[in-house]
């Protein structure tokens, strides 16, 4: 998008209809387009002389298109708004494979109805619109008024497809008045007078943080949300079948963290309840959405019972190569649930449960920990100038700090760590308003009172006190702590024992050894062992930094840019551990040599090199 175009429309951000006058007046006057008889465009029309409408005239030049419009609506919806909403612009040739796809081997007839339930500024119905023009006599006023449906949550989105759908009409020659079937609601309460043959579309991307409090107990009305933190495009994948007739399609670009997400289990769940006909084209790690790191699949889902799912992995550039012969099949009742879809060839699969089935699973094996979560990490946590036997001195901003030691832990942050060396050399201390009270079989953690914080540590106290405003608004303000100076959360603050630490993102498996058994982290995860599997540790760093392990976490774990992949205990907690004897532990805990160790792990879980190309 052009900045200085961006820039211009932004100062017009809160007059939405003059903002639509000067956008439909610059479209109609680039592309040299006379409205006389259409009624609702015609009060977009700015008649007198007007220097905005010259500037943006100016800045768009001379070429003007539908494309640009729709890209133009998408991009100036207020970043607000695009939290809460999910507002995001599909590229065309996304939209335009999509509705190629669905409707090339769809016959139409005068009562088929097509649908975008999540419409935004009407993109996908443009271009249905556009691909039924082409294919059939039909005028533009016959197709709005008999085939295409939307639906948005915001008025000014659906008055915008209005906008479109009347702009693709007159610069076609049809300059009529149209009945439009564009409603505004909201998609989680609406209810249909009847199904729709095709719905296509973008469900919205918007994750439970963002969502109000309305907008959750809707989500608890549909199965596949019904529980824990979820996403707001979940629900749209039941709305929309729902909304389906017997035999109907419906096709979305979405995110894919559905097929192997904790928060997609309940649309997991449905699909295999259901036994619908779906077929997945993921896009790996391949960006589609200008400006957002998402990661994102086509869905083709047709309204009949079938026993399986095809997939198939491709760039989004190469979407015009796949055929039929391009998808794989995989019979529902090979597909976990609980795990997650593992979309991979017969091959892949076969290497994977052969890892999965050895001996004993990590996540019983050992404690797979979080680290902890103050909520304002930048408040807790202090890199030390200085030190004297009592206190530790630190800077912060332009200021210098004192704090007692003695209520001080150290701390490290996993994910920046790459040898066992470089704890020492980032090590942190996280000021620890806490006491730890060891009883018989049971250990309280207790917030220290504020009177004996300010008493026996009146340093750490003053600086605190300080930050009071900024530890107040942690959760918005919504939360009550124990106490204003208290953590965000409680977890992982006693976590005694030997680790293994390692981040929640990585390009290639990294365990950082520490015998520091009091050491707190943060940004990251810990195999953490008490003194009964502490020798453990090292032999399994040993196997998890191995090729056996790369390979299973590449195929079974989400994608991220760059060839990074997520080390989440969901991803990680079955990867299968050998129960080796002494004399094995022994001879790998003297192996440092990786190709040694490589050879040494494929013997034990009968795996050749060849099969983890």
């Amino acid at each position: 998008m052009n900045q200085n175009l961006f820039k211009f429309l932004g100062q017009f951000a809160n007059q939405l209809d003059y903002l639509n006058s000067l956008i439909v007046t610059a479209f109609l006057k680039i592309n040299n387009i006379t409205i006389v008889n259409n009624i609702f465009l015609k009060k977009y029309i700015t008649t007198v002389e007007n220097s905005d409408l010259y500037k943006l005239i100016f800045i768009i030049g001379n070429k003007f298109n539908l494309e640009k419009l729709i890209s133009i609506f998408e991009f100036i919806v207020s970043p607000s708004d695009k939290i809460v909403t999910g507002a995001v612009y599909t590229p065309q040739y996304i939209r335009t494979y999509i509705i190629e796809n669905i409707l090339s081997n769809y016959r139409l007839n005068k009562n088929t109805k097509i649908a975008d339930i999540s419409c935004g500024c009407g993109g996908f119905l443009v271009t249905a619109s556009e691909y039924i023009k082409l294919n059939s006599r039909k005028t533009y006023q016959y197709i709005f008024e008999n085939y295409i449906w939307g639906l948005d949550i915001k008025d000014y989105s659906t008055e915008r497809t209005k906008i479109m759908l009347s702009l693709l009409a007159a610069i076609n020659g049809e300059d009529e008045n149209f009945n439009f079937n564009i409603y505004t609601d909201n998609a989680l309460t609406k209810e249909w007078d009847s199904k729709f043959d095709i719905i296509i579309g973008n469900p919205p991307y918007v994750h439970v943080r963002n969502m109000d409090n309305e907008t959750k107990e809707h989500l608890t009305k549909w199965s596949v949300t019904k529980t824990g933190g979820t996403d707001l495009y979940l629900a749209f994948f039941q709305i929309g079948i729902e909304n389906l007739k017997p035999n109907g399609i419906l096709g979305y670009i979405t995110v894919s963290s559905f097929i192997q997400s904790l928060n997609g289990k309940g649309l997991r769940t449905y699909f295999q309840n259901h036994q619908l006909d779906v077929k997945i084209i993921h896009f790996g790690d391949a960006q589609v959405f200008q400006g957002k790191s998402t990661y994102t699949c086509l869905c083709f889902i047709t309204n009949i019972a079938t026993s399986n799912i095809s997939f198939t992995i491709c760039s989004p550039n190469e979407l015009e190569k796949i055929t039929t012969e391009s998808f794989d099949k995989l019979n529902y009742s090979d597909l976990s649930i609980e795990k997650g879809w593992l979309l991979k060839p017969a091959k892949t699969i076969s290497v994977i449960e052969k890892i999965e089935k050895i001996g004993q699973p990590l996540g019983q094996k050992i404690a797979i920990r979080n680290g902890f979560a103050t909520l304002k990490n930048n408040i807790y946590l202090l890199k030390a100038n200085n030190e004297d036997a009592n206190y530790y001195y630190f800077q912060k901003g332009n200021k210098e700090f004192i704090v007692e030691k003695e209520i001080c832990r150290e701390a490290i942050k996993a994910n920046i760590l790459r040898k066992d060396s470089d704890i020492e050399t980032y090590k942190e201390y996280l000021i620890f308003p806490y006491k730890i009270e060891n009883k018989i079989n049971n250990v309280r953690l207790n917030i220290i009172p504020e009177d004996t914080l300010k008493l026996n540590y009146p340093y750490a106290y003053k600086y605190l006190l300080e930050n009071q405003t900024i530890l107040a608004a942690r959760d918005k303000g919504n939360n009550s702590y124990e106490a204003w100076y208290a953590f965000g959360r409680r977890q992982a603050l006693h976590l005694p024992g030997n680790k293994l630490l390692f981040p929640y993102i990585c390009n290639k498996p990294i365990f950082i050894y520490s015998e520091a058994k009091d050491l707190l982290f943060y940004n990251g995860y810990a195999l953490v062992a008490d003194d009964s599997n502490k020798n453990d540790l090292l032999w399994l760093k040993k196997l998890l930094e191995s090729c056996i392990f790369d390979y299973y976490i590449k195929k079974t774990s989400r994608y991220y840019s760059n060839n990074f992949f997520a080390l989440a205990k969901n991803y990680i907690q079955n990867f299968g551990i050998p129960n080796l004897d002494k004399k094995e532990i022994s001879k790998i805990n003297t192996l440092q040599n990786k190709v040694l160790i490589d050879n040494f792990f494929l013997k034990i879980y009968n795996i050749n090199k060849e099969d983890l190309a």
